[in-house]
């Protein structure tokens, strides 16, 4: 390494350096050559004269003075036959290694007369110093316009302390930066601007360095230091005896030097304090930039920062993993436990705690703030009919609980870790620490087994995935078997259907058939194919175990048909045993998709354990291989419109479910006559005349109240009057009574009846626009 200069120690420029002096014996002339030249680049095209001659290229601006002064003194020094010495240049303005030959010859000539040296012996150091001068310039100018480029295209010429450089193969971990530090974009600005004060130094310290090696290339043409008169005229005339005449026109000579040393020196002192302004600066700069030293694991802090402060931090900048930068900040932060991530879309821990199987107590870091982030949000109600405001819910986004579990204490953390601007994919996990590995391996198996299972929920496949749906199960709870009207042998025989299947897996087994079956309900529409599939997805349920249901509305997706065949198939294998229901089959399965219908469920893969059923209110638009293959689905099951006695039987639901009622009468007879006017008609149509009459009474009984309590009309008549004194009504009763039952004149005392007649007419007048 080139040794440091005096004059750069002296002025406290510690970037001035300068190689050591060339040997005074080695003649050789010293090759200019740039360090930092690009070979692959093309040299610059040679100047050329008017008369087609090659210019030689001219020197810079501070090569070109400090020749022209070396050579100056050199021609005046050969014509005169005389040296010049430089006593009016200061000891302080020479490099050190000259200085201190300068100090040894100058005790050396109180002692003795120094000879003059020839001429010719001198003129090889003054021609090495000069290229050393134009070297050290060249160098300098090398690595100036490196550094300019570095700057101009981006890059930093140093890497920043403590910040490894992308894609560095180093085993260093990078160090995790003080959250309340500026970040490495603040630090990187401010480390460019110490770069370009630190590029005005180094151009002063060039001026400085040229300053320097002209008064060396003077001080090298002097044998002793300080002269005096008597040496200088004996040097000059190479006598011990000179005239005055001749002593005093060396001496004008020398004082016409001093003045221009003496210039020059005024120069570099304006330099120096240029230079001193500017370093007062860069160091005020310096200071401001933040100083983060590299670490390792091996030299953790004793406080490192928390994993909240640091999740923080790195939210507010750039994000590439934050799964990676958590779990790196959470081993800082607990050095001594494991850590274990998992996912929370398939294992729920808080949902898992909230259940009563888990405590989870939320805590905080001390040096965050705020130490949890989370979304409050408005919840509305389920059914507005049912009244409410709706509930405030919370969505956690960061959270450190302390959870409790089987007598054991864990630290859970949450964090919704998503990358980027975009809503998928979702990466929210859950980063549990404990002293035992064990534990947290049972603790997600519990918890992930939970979460899996069905808790009052239903599979719903729409859109392309499933879901899980309290609602269906909801309506299905209520749905029972006793409420089903259907011919006594086939509701038998559809109940021990299901049941049989679900209870004779080793039997299957024995016989060595594959343990799955299927089933169709198809039959005109609202005779009671939906309401068996709901009561017998309720019985199922309340089988011990319980068999869930998976429930398919379309096989539309974004992945389209084929995809969602095979994810519905899929996930009936994985809850196996099952009951897979699709409603409406000839609507979901189309001619497009049939032939991978088929596949999944009469393939090569596994199906034991699967239960299907599919409904449809037209078998002749299903596919024969479907209808009429056994071994696919199995049996049928046809749901006619109801009989008398179905009638009958369904008159009697409604007689049990207006039974509280005080105002509507309905007795027993009354049942049997609805039943006989109501034939060829569907349970769906019987229950729409029922409602419909029920909602005329209802009607037609508020205007009789609002006209009994009106100001207006004090008569105070009973609330049905209006509606036995209806003149349509009477009229509609004379014409629909067929004499076909003595009570008939009876039964016209009751308003259900009246009205019932009405809505059947109706209804039975679209039936026949409809065939």
């Amino acid at each position: 390494m080139a040794s440091q200069s005096n004059f750069a120690r002296r002025y406290g420029l510690g970037g001035a350096e300068l190689p050591p002096p060339l040997d005074k014996n080695d003649t050789k002339d010293a090759q200019l050559e740039d360090p930092f030249l690009d070979r692959n680049e093309q040299p610059p095209a040679p100047v050329v004269n008017d008369r087609g001659v090659e210019r030689r290229r001219q020197p810079t601006e501070g090569q070109q003075t400090a020749q022209q002064i070396a050579l100056q003194q050199m021609q005046e020094a050969q014509s005169n036959h005389r040296t010049i010495w430089p006593d009016i240049v200061p000891p302080s303005f020479v490099p050190g290694r000259v200085q201190a030959q300068a100090e040894r010859q100058s005790v050396a000539a109180k002692d003795k007369a120094v000879p003059p040296q020839p001429e010719a012996s001198r003129q090889p150091s003054l021609q090495k110093l000069t290229a050393l001068y134009s070297l050290n310039l060249q160098q300098h100018h090398g690595q100036t316009t490196r550094q300019k480029r570095e700057v101009q295209v981006g890059r930093d010429p140093e890497p920043l302390p403590g910040i490894q450089r992308q894609g560095s193969t180093s085993s260093e971990a990078v160090p995790i930066r003080n959250p309340w530090q500026p970040s490495q974009t603040q630090a990187r600005a401010r480390q460019e601007q110490i770069l370009r004060q630190q590029e005005l130094i180094r151009q002063q310290q060039d001026r400085q360095q040229h300053l320097a090696l002209q008064a060396e290339a003077l001080r090298a043409c002097a044998p002793t230091w300080p002269p005096d008169e008597q040496s200088i005229i004996h040097s000059a005339t190479g006598q011990s005896q000179t005239t005055p005449q001749h002593a005093q026109a060396v001496l004008l000579q020398a004082q016409a030097v001093r003045q221009q040393v003496q210039a020059v020196q005024q120069q570099g002192q304006a330099i120096l304090q240029q230079a001193q302004a500017i370093r007062q600066q860069a160091g005020t700069v310096q200071q401001a930039v933040p100083s983060v030293p590299p670490q390792s694991p091996a030299s953790r802090p004793h406080n490192p920062p928390s994993a909240a402060a640091v999740y923080l931090d790195h939210s507010s900048a750039t994000r590439v993993s934050t799964d990676t930068v958590i779990s790196r900040a959470l081993k800082a932060q607990y050095p001594s436990l494991e850590l274990t991530v998992v996912a929370e879309h398939n294992c729920q821990l808080l949902s898992y705690a909230a259940a009563g199987y888990a405590l989870a107590s939320p805590v905080k870091d001390a040096d965050a703030d705020p130490a949890t982030l989370s979304w409050k949000l408005y919840v509305p109600p389920a059914r507005r009919l049912d009244g409410g405001n709706g509930t405030l819910g919370q969505q956690p986004i960061f959270s450190k609980y302390i959870y409790r579990w089987s007598g054991h204490e864990l630290i859970v953390y949450f964090v919704d870790g998503r990358d980027g601007d975009s809503y998928y994919p979702q990466i929210r996990n859950y980063y549990i620490l404990t002293s035992e590995p064990h534990l947290a391996d049972h603790l997600i198996m519990a918890a992930g087994k939970w979460s899996d299972d069905l808790h009052e929920e239903i599979l719903v496949f729409d859109q392309g995935a499933w879901q899980k749906s309290k609602e269906l199960y909801a309506s299905v709870r209520d749905a029972r078997w006793e409420n089903v009207i259907l011919d006594e042998g086939m509701k038998k025989a559809v109940i021990e259907d299901h049941l049989s299947f679900f209870r004779s897996r080793d039997t299957y087994t024995g016989l060595k058939v594959p343990w799955k079956r299927g089933i169709i309900y198809y039959g005109p529409p609202g005779n009671g194919k939906t309401i068996s599939i709901k009561a017998t997805m309720n019985m199922l349920y309340r089988q011990s175990p319980e068999i869930p249901t998976l429930y398919v509305r379309t096989l539309a997706s974004f992945a389209g048909p084929e995809y969602s065949v095979r994810q519905i198939f899929a996930q009936a294998r994985r809850y196996a045993p099952c009951y897979l229901v699709f409603e409406d089959l000839d609507t979901i399965v189309s001619d497009s998709v049939r032939s991978y219908f088929l596949n999944e469920v009469d393939g090569l893969k596994n199906n034991d354990g699967i239960f299907m059923v599919g409904s449809t209110n037209h078998l002749d638009r299903l596919d024969p291989g479907i209808s009429k293959r056994p071994s696919r689905f199995d049996r049928k099951y046809y749901f006619p419109d109801p009989d008398l006695e179905q009638r009958v039987a369904y008159c009697h639901f409604w007689q049990k479910k207006l039974g509280d009622n005080d105002e509507i009468e309905f007795p027993d007879k009354l049942c049997k006559a609805i039943a006989e006017i109501t034939d060829k008609f569907s349970f769906a149509y019987m229950q729409e005349a029922f409602v419909a009459a029920l909602l005329a009474i209802a009607s037609k009984s508020d205007s009789a109240r609002r006209r009994a309590f009106s100001p207006e009309d004090g008569s105070g008549e009973d609330e049905w009057v209006g509606v036995e004194a209806d003149d349509d009504d009477n009229d509609y009763d004379d014409d629909s009574d067929d004499g076909s039952d003595d009570d008939g004149d009876d039964l016209d005392e009751y308003v259900l009846w009246v009205e019932m007649q009405k809505q059947i007419a109706i209804l039975r007048e679209g039936m026949e626009d409809k065939s």
